[in-house]
């Protein structure tokens, strides 16, 4: 049926857990005070050029946080990978109370990227990073938000042929609100986000994703860990919109809790009667005794299975070996530490 709207397993909607007209303060007590400022933003193992562009690029910004930040961006950068696959470092930098600036990230080639973008600001920072990977692309972007005040993370993608691969890794110890907003249009895009939540942070993840055209795939899955007396959530909406023909939409969640909490959200919208699958998961997964036992009696000590266990968590729904293992390595070197000795 034409215009059909079908919502598949909805819940009632988890709260915000970082309000943003508090952030708004933050940024306004900035401005009063002529602490807005842009960032220095330094570039290793790419080409990086300013971009003449301003504000947000696909003219889709909505929400409190975005719309501060295409008010006060002060630049944005356009940041090459080349067409050999490698690592790149982006460092942004900033000693204002609050800076806002913007990354267009274009990896070209059909190797496996590895962009590592530390955050590093004494006062709240916003990041808008609209990404553009090529024909069978694989990309780990590695996250790094060092202690500070409330900021924002901006991830703006479109698939429009071909598929791509991509892993996201967003570890913090501030409060970090992270938007995503992607989109494939009679393409594949399967990706994996693992957020690492340290100390007493908040990080609050909202994706919105669109699937177009013929045959598109969009495959999102999300691990929380929490650790400390940390908080993470993750919520969000995957479209199959109206007039979309034989699209795959997998949408879930999972939580892994060591000593912080967790909540979670995944909700999918199919416009259209012609999908070929839609489903969504959320799960809170425990190093439970059973399960270790069973491990451990392979031969492994407890640390050792609780190491394989976690393993299995973050590899999940990803296909490229390369990637997969990357993540996985940096995973591990923050979670051992919680893991049972």
């Amino acid at each position: 049926m034409k215009g059909l709207l079908q919502v598949v397993g909805d819940s009632p909607t988890i709260k915000h857990y970082i309000n943003p007209y508090e952030y708004a303060r933050l940024v306004e007590e900035a401005s009063r005070a002529d602490g807005i400022g842009g960032p220095v933003v330094r570039v290793e193992g790419a080409r990086v050029t300013e971009s003449p562009i301003r504000g947000e690029p696909t003219g889709e910004c909505s929400s409190v946080y975005c719309l501060l930040h295409e008010k006060y961006e002060s630049g944005r950068y356009d940041i090459e990978l080349g067409g050999a696959p490698g690592k790149a470092v982006v460092n942004v930098d900033s000693s204002n109370l609050f800076s806002a600036v913007g990354l267009n990230l274009v990896a070209s080639g059909s190797g496996l990227y590895v962009l590592e973008l530390n955050l590093n600001s004494k006062g709240s920072l916003s990041l808008s990073l609209t990404l553009d990977a090529g024909p069978g692309s694989r990309l780990l972007l590695r996250v790094k938000a060092g202690e500070g005040p409330a900021s924002y993370l901006r991830l703006v993608s479109r698939q429009g042929c071909c598929a791509s691969e991509r892993a996201q890794l967003v570890e913090s110890t501030r409060v970090l609100k992270v938007e995503e907003l992607v989109s494939v249009d009679s393409s594949t895009l399967n990706e994996k986000t693992v957020v690492l939540a340290l100390g007493r942070s908040v990080v609050d993840l909202d994706i919105y994703g669109l699937a177009r055209g013929v045959g598109p795939a969009l495959h999102v899955r999300q691990l929380l860990v929490s650790l400390d007396e940390s908080t993470a959530v993750a919520r969000g909406t995957l479209v199959a919109e109206e007039g979309s023909k034989e699209g795959s939409l997998v949408y879930g969640i999972e939580a892994l809790q060591l000593g912080g909490l967790a909540f979670m959200q995944p909700r999918l919208e199919v416009k259209t009667n012609n999908v070929a699958e839609a489903r969504h998961y959320a799960r809170n997964v425990k190093l439970s005794t059973e399960q270790l036992f069973y491990l451990a009696s392979r031969g492994l000590d407890l640390r050792e299975a609780s190491m394989l266990f976690v393993r299995g968590l973050v590899k999940e729904g990803l296909n490229d070996a390369a990637l997969s293992n990357t993540l996985v390595e940096e995973v591990l070197r923050r979670v051992a530490p919680h893991l049972e000795a």
